[in-house]
């Protein structure tokens, strides 16, 4: 697996949603605000806390599933620090 470094996952991240609000990063942790969280093109929430898809349609863990997807491609995961806060890391 190939991991990109943190300033790539930030500029894709910005470039993708234009109203993301990254807190905080260094090479091994982003943390972004995640209380009001940007839509994908289809009009849903990246960020959802409180989502209950236990069927993994949308959501893994909150987070969009074809985001989510990305972030494991490069070496990346999503981990939630509080309600209103995700931090994503390196594998």
């Amino acid at each position: 697996m190939r991991t990109i470094a943190a300033e790539s996952i930030i500029n894709k991240l910005t470039k993708s949603y234009n109203k993301i609000n990254i807190l905080n990063h260094n090479d091994d942790e982003i943390t972004i605000d995640a209380e009001e969280s940007p839509e994908d093109r289809d009009g849903f929430p990246i960020f959802n806390y409180w989502n209950e898809d236990y069927t993994e349609n949308y959501y893994i863990f909150g987070v969009r599933k074809h985001l989510h997807n990305f972030l494991e491609r490069n070496g990346w995961y999503a981990e939630w620090v509080n309600s209103y806060t995700i931090a994503l890391y390196k594998f």
